[in-house]
């Protein structure tokens, strides 16, 4: 997850971040309080990100390298089996963004 940038001040050297941080501090000068929720709501959507899509997509690469495998050596039912079990782990995966978009678009 190195291409997540977490907003201003979440960060482990706690230095501020150059994408979100003027963005928090545009949505209100000065309000602790709104740059602290939308903190917190980085945080939530990045452990949701993490938790639940990346990991979802490092399984689909595993199964999909397995598939690879099965194919080289003629063994198709074992493929598309896999094959199967790929499709649901990615529906899952958009299933996820789906909650996360729309939940933050409601938000806005």
């Amino acid at each position: 997850m190195d291409d997540v940038v977490p907003p201003s001040g979440t960060g482990t050297d706690d230095t501020p971040n150059p994408v979100i941080g003027p963005a928090i501090e545009a949505a209100s000068p000065g309000s602790e309080t709104i740059r602290l929720g939308a903190t917190k709501e980085w945080a939530q959507a990045a452990k949701i990100l993490h938790d639940g899509v990346l990991q979802s997509l490092a399984v689909c690469s595993l199964k999909a390298q397995l598939c690879d495998r099965f194919v080289a050596a003629e063994n198709y039912d074992l493929a598309r089996s896999e094959l199967s079990l790929l499709t649901d782990a990615l529906d899952n995966a958009i299933d996820m963004l789906r909650v996360l978009l729309s939940t933050f678009s409601q938000q806005s």
